[in-house]
């Protein structure tokens, strides 16, 4: 995985010699590296599935008043913007702009970076994940069952105008399901949470979902003859699979694109969706404009 420097060096460097090589009225260069951590637990044993790094490189950029975009990996981006002409897009007609200086609040990046997940490593994840099991050992008909995710993502944005923004932000989410079954009812309850960084007490999560799972039974009493058996999916399983399959576009499939896609293809990016490449912002908690 990339250091923070290493980042920042690269998008100057890639800016460098976009200017040095095709000396292009404005150019812009936006990096982002992301970095998740996934566990989980699945009848009360507690499993530690993947890390994944993913890091790439955009840019844009003005010829001939036209906006054109392109993408790489990261690894590779110094070699492959030699051809970077080459590179089949459609560009948007638009007027030439200066690309704004981004300044990025420091006072707040306190708020959305927690460098207890930054630094996470295989044996705290498991650690992390056994402790959703701690909290239901005293309640046997209770079944556990979900997903924590640690996410740090980065991003570095250097253009023409010579700024150079820089933002780093962490995220925590977890997924879990209770399931109980009592006066034979079977209920269940589940709890969503994302936030910047791991909460204080996992275990009053856990606290709380099972309080409100057993709650739901407190009336079956008064229910007779009532079997349902016990269907059960794994939220953890689902949850890495969603982050395991992803297509890939081989080289060779490439040009059924251009069959399909004209050049009356118009892109509208007003630049303040933080996920496209006309993005001017990393997102409205960490960048003052």
């Amino acid at each position: 995985m990339y250091t923070d420097e290493e980042l920042k060096d690269t998008a100057v460097i890639v800016l460098q010699k976009l200017e040095k090589k095709y000396n292009f009225e404005c150019a812009e260069v936006y990096i982002q590296s992301l970095a998740h951590m996934m566990g989980g637990t699945e009848y009360r044993t507690p499993k530690v599935f993947q890390s994944t790094h993913r890091a790439g490189c955009a840019l844009r950029y003005f010829r001939n008043n036209e906006l054109f975009f392109a993408c790489f990996p990261l690894p590779t981006v110094l070699t492959e913007i030699d051809g970077l002409l080459d590179v089949t897009s459609y560009p948007i007609l638009s007027k030439k702009f200066d690309f704004p200086e981004i300044s990025l609040g420091s006072s707040r990046i306190e708020n959305i970076y927690d460098r207890r997940i930054a630094s996470m490593n295989e044996e705290e994840m498991f650690n992390l994940s056994y402790s959703l099991n701690q909290a239901d050992e005293s309640f046997k008909e209770i079944i556990l069952d979900g997903s924590l995710m640690l996410s740090l993502e980065r991003k570095v944005i250097a253009n023409s105008s010579q700024a150079v923004a820089f933002e780093k932000s962490t995220w925590f989410d977890i997924n879990v399901r209770a399931l109980y079954r009592g006066f034979n009812m079977i209920s269940s309850s589940e709890k969503h949470l994302t936030s910047r960084q791991i909460p204080a007490s996992i275990n009053s999560i856990i606290d709380d979902l099972i309080s409100e799972t057993i709650q739901k039974t407190v009336h079956a009493d008064k229910i007779e003859n009532i079997e349902v058996p016990i269907v059960f999916s794994p939220m953890a399983f689902s949850q890495i699979l969603s982050f395991s399959f992803i297509p890939l576009l081989n080289a060779t499939s490439s040009n059924k694109l251009s069959l399909e896609l004209s050049s009356n293809f118009n892109l509208k990016d007003d630049g303040t969706v933080p996920g496209l490449p006309n993005s001017t912002a990393f997102d409205d908690e960490g960048v003052n404009q």
